[in-house]
């Protein structure tokens, strides 16, 4: 029962999320993740939020729950860099943009995230071959 209960408050955050309604989402989202059932996506898409509120410490720390959950969600793990990235912390960034390369080789997202903080860096050469 608990699991779907989680579900069902998942589903209607991203209902809300997808309506634009961040209030509502973020209530619902809350909800999913009060019970002993924990999702990574909630937690990733809970740390979206806080991102466009501009609360980007929330957001990492919602991003790295979904980690904790799941090292292998690739939406976390560009979203970590991404705030990264805005906080001009490049290290972290490149590091963040790196593993989720490892997991998705293909991303042109994080490829094209991966050259903007080379750039950023200094890191000319680097961020030509990306």
């Amino acid at each position: 029962m608990e699991v779907l209960r989680a579900q069902v408050y998942l589903n209607l955050g991203l209902i809300h999320l997808e309506s634009g309604s961040l209030r509502r989402a973020e209530r619902a989202l809350r909800e999913s993740l009060s019970g002993e059932v924990q999702y990574a996506k909630a937690h990733n898409n809970l740390g979206g939020i806080h991102e466009r509120q501009g609360r980007n410490e929330e957001a990492m720390q919602q991003y790295r729950q979904a980690l904790e959950i799941d090292p292998h969600h690739v939406s976390a793990r560009m979203n970590l860099g991404n705030v990264y990235l805005a906080q001009l912390d490049y290290d972290k960034a490149i590091a963040s943009y790196l593993l989720v390369l490892e997991l998705q080789l293909a991303s042109e997202l994080a490829h094209y995230n991966l050259g903007v903080a080379y750039f950023r860096q200094g890191e000319l050469g680097k961020a030509v071959n990306e």
